[in-house]
């Protein structure tokens, strides 16, 4: 019953001519075809958009490196104004209270800024402090910070801030 159905609706259909299937399989590769345009087109789209994005995103690296940069070179030109303000101080003491100040600071492990501030003393005055550190203690902790000195690692307070590019 089916299939006499089947066979009677088949006759009853009318049979596309060639041109027609032509026309039909034209427009549909042209509808493909137009797809494939608009698809690609989306696609140099993103392409532009991630390229710009990523970019935006270099530009932002290099703005953040370079304040962090200049965030540090203030960081430090501070730290080296109050060394120099800490050396200023200590060179109008007495060679003795100044010593021990230098002590002090050796004690809490400030090595680093003892020797930025003995470097930018003038030398008449490091001369003079210098000769206050007589004891054996004093004078291991002078080695100390006369073998830092000849590092060169530190910064003499009165040199500016190096610039960075």
């Amino acid at each position: 019953e089916r299939l006499k159905q089947a066979l009677i609706s088949a006759r009853d259909t009318p049979t596309p001519s060639y041109q027609e299937i032509l026309v039909a399989k034209s427009n549909a590769l042209l509808q493909l075809d137009y797809r494939s345009r608009v698809l690609d087109n989306f696609k140099r789209q993103i392409d532009d958009q991630q390229r710009e994005l990523q970019e935006k995103i270099e530009d932002f690296d290099e703005r953040r490196k370079q304040y962090e940069l200049q965030q540090e070179k203030q960081r430090t030109g501070m730290q080296l104004d109050n060394l120099k303000e800490i050396q200023t101080i200590l060179e109008n003491m007495a060679p003795e209270e100044a010593k021990k100040q230098l002590i002090k600071k050796l004690i809490n492990g400030e090595l680093t800024d003892v020797v930025s501030i003995i470097k930018g003393m003038e030398p008449g005055k490091q001369k003079k402090l210098l000769a206050e550190f007589t004891s054996p203690s004093d004078v291991e902790e002078l080695a100390k910070v006369l073998q830092e000195i000849r590092r060169g690692q530190t910064l003499r307070t009165s040199e500016p801030v190096p610039k960075t590019p």
